[in-house]
């Protein structure tokens, strides 16, 4: 996590990995020595921007946040098999 966001970096890991197990093409483990590939990842950055207020109270109704991360999948014989250098994804809450 190379930003300032306390717990974005448990809180992605989670998300990722419950993303992965209920897509179901992947088995997850915890210990890299059990795996086929291990996927790492960094948090370059994460923003949000207001995108919708109320008329008469500017009070906030709808977020989107923005998260920027590099990843890469490798075998664990050391075999790159995806990288990203730059991925942004952004969500409205």
């Amino acid at each position: 996590n190379e930003t300032l966001e306390p717990n974005i970096g448990l809180r992605f890991t989670e998300a990722l990995r419950g993303a992965f197990q209920r897509y179901g093409v992947v088995k997850v483990v915890n210990d890299p020595d059990q795996a086929d590939a291990v996927f790492r990842a960094r948090i370059l950055a994460v923003s949000s921007q207001v995108r919708d207020v109320t008329s008469n109270t500017d009070i906030s109704l709808q977020n989107q946040v923005y998260l920027t991360v590099a990843g890469e999948l490798r075998r664990r014989s050391g075999q790159l098999l995806w990288r990203e250098a730059k991925l942004t994804n952004s969500q409205s809450y």
